[in-house]
């Protein structure tokens, strides 16, 4: 597995829309391979413009599982998209 590099929430958004620009399918198989939590959470920050601290209460967690769960999965669909590692299995 490469380098874990995008901490940086600038990182992490821009390498999003980058992401978004590519073949759809792609990304929908990526957000696919993610744990539910960690999909949902990219989906309703990324797709449906929700703040964390409303997807915390959403989904029931801490902001900091929140933050973890947006950071890992982005980084593991830059992993799929740019090298073709699969994320683990949940």
């Amino acid at each position: 597995m490469k380098p874990y590099g995008l901490k940086n929430y600038k990182l992490q958004t821009a390498y999003w829309e980058r992401a978004q620009r590519r073949n759809r399918a792609d990304l929908v198989l990526a957000m696919g391979l993610l744990r539910p939590e960690m999909a949902t959470v990219l989906q309703l920050h990324y797709l449906e413009g929700k703040p964390l601290s409303q997807i915390a209460g959403i989904i029931g967690k801490s902001m900091s599982t929140v933050r973890n769960h947006l950071n890992r999965g982005i980084f593991l669909i830059f992993q799929y998209l740019e090298y073709g590692e699969a994320p683990p299995s949940a």
